[in-house]
């Protein structure tokens, strides 16, 4: 399998920076449209003919509408390389991708690699906890946290406390069962 990466599918433009642009501002209205469309097929193709008639062909213009708007201010965002037209702030851009791209894909490799380590680590554990035995105590032996928890005893209350209170429950006064039987009959 290649790494081949994929074309980014667009690219960002910030209108305020565009037209701030001093360039871009003393373009005529027909020489933006120019301009625009030769950008937008320099991101396609990489690049487009310096030529006006093969430039015309390409983008399915009237050569006389290429002539008349193919000027210096248009031409001057663009680098003219072997008979080709390159939008370097576009290359630029693209360039910035690509390298975003690598970084987040190494990262994303460097990342499956620890979660692959700490999976099998993980695995030879449970493996590891799946084959131990519990150490059977004898009767004279203590489990470690029983020898640092020891509880103190618990006081026992006096007798005599909980027998008024256990006959008081079993022997309501003739009071509280009058009251009861009062309440019951609606009286």
């Amino acid at each position: 399998m290649t790494n081949k990466l994929r074309a980014p599918p667009a690219f960002q433009e910030y209108a305020s920076d565009t037209l701030a642009n001093m360039q871009f501002r003393l373009l005529s209205l027909p020489e933006r449209g120019l301009w625009a469309t030769m950008r937008m097929e320099c991101w396609v193709n990489i690049n487009i003919p310096s030529s006006p008639h093969e430039l015309a062909t390409i983008l399915n213009l009237p050569i006389s509408d290429v002539e008349n708007n193919l000027t210096k201010r248009v031409l001057s965002f663009f680098l003219e390389k072997n008979k080709s037209l390159i939008c370097t702030e576009l290359e630029g851009y693209r360039e910035k991708l690509a390298t975003k791209s690598t970084a987040q894909a190494a990262g994303g490799k460097k990342g499956g690699q620890v979660t692959q380590r700490n999976h099998k680590e993980h695995k030879k554990l449970s493996e590891a906890n799946l084959e131990a035995k519990p150490k059977v105590l004898n009767r004279n032996e203590e489990r470690r946290n029983d020898t640092k928890r020891r509880e103190s005893p618990v006081k026992e209350s006096s007798e005599d406390s909980n027998d008024s209170w256990i006959a008081a429950y079993e022997k309501p006064s003739i009071h509280e069962v009058n009251q009861y039987e009062k309440m019951s009959k609606g009286s």
